[in-house]
């Protein structure tokens, strides 16, 4: 395996590595208004910077509510931009 190569295993070993040594505990997972406003911030962020598209690829851990509010959020925003705003499902690719 190459350095830059990444696998499950080696990721969660390196997670819980970190959390040992950092003295991390769990957490609640986000609820969906909180999700709703790390969305909303992304958002504005690449409004500043000015992005032509974006696209929602962390979005595993959310339910399919949280994906709903998503994808309405990133509806809107692609209305009211002219931008393309949306999830990029697993597998799905973009040529930029």
């Amino acid at each position: 395996m190459g350095y830059l190569e990444k696998t499950d295993r080696i990721d969660a070993g390196v997670i819980a590595w970190f959390a040992k040594v950092k003295r991390l505990t769990g957490r609640e997972p986000a609820s969906t208004d909180q999700d709703r406003l790390k969305a909303l911030e992304a958002i504005a962020y690449a409004e500043q910077v000015g992005a032509r598209q974006g696209f929602s690829i962390h979005d595993g851990l959310v339910n399919e509510v949280g994906l709903r509010v998503l994808d309405n959020v990133l509806g809107v925003t692609s209305k009211r931009t002219g931008r393309e705003y949306r999830r990029l499902p697993v597998g799905d690719s973009v040529e930029l």
